[in-house]
């Protein structure tokens, strides 16, 4: 849910010191918030303060939440901790992966950089085609419609417009636009 920061309290919190919030900063301008902040139905807070405050710090006025209803002053308390306790930093060695990983998505070698060409003109070949599958659809059954009324009425419709079409479409070589014989079907 989308609330304004002027309208949530900060009541006591466990956390005093918010540390370096700059990095924080930078990840929201670039990323957007990537985990709402926690309020009560009284838009206190109850999780994720140096999100609210590094979003109040490059000028946003308001932010997504998740709003819980119906706690105690010691779920509330309780939720503040375990937010903030449970929380596992990465590795040296998950770190250094996830970096390499990075890299190599940012600095691809020649042969990925071959991959993803193809990759993407595939791709928009598959859109092309997705496009022109709903145009002969919907021809395909404009001259079901056609031959329908033809087998009810006698008659062939030459005022629809296809695509591709100069005026109608013949349902055999023995079949012209003012007649219609049954055996030439």
């Amino acid at each position: 849910m989308l609330i304004q920061i002027s309208d949530i309290k900060i009541k006591k919190r466990v956390r005093k010191d918010l540390g370096n919030l700059d990095d924080l900063k930078d990840s929201l301008r670039t990323y957007g918030l990537l985990n709402p902040i926690t309020v009560n139905r009284k838009y206190e807070l109850i999780a994720g303060e140096r999100r609210l405050q590094a979003a109040k710090a490059i000028g946003w006025t308001s932010i997504n939440a998740n709003v819980i209803d119906n706690l105690t002053e010691l779920d509330e308390l309780e939720m503040e901790i375990e937010e903030n306790n449970q929380r596992k930093e990465f590795t040296e060695q998950e770190l250094l992966e996830g970096y390499k990983r990075l890299e190599r998505l940012r600095n691809p070698g020649f042969f990925y950089r071959i991959f993803l060409f193809f990759k993407h003109l595939w791709e928009k070949i598959v859109d092309f085609f997705k496009l022109n599958y709903l145009l002969i659809i919907f021809s395909i059954l404009l001259m079901k419609a056609s031959v329908l009324c033809l087998s009810i009425h006698g008659e062939f419709i030459t005022n629809i417009p296809l695509p591709y079409n100069r005026g109608g479409f013949f349902l055999s070589s023995e079949c012209s636009r003012n007649s219609f014989n049954a055996t030439s079907l």
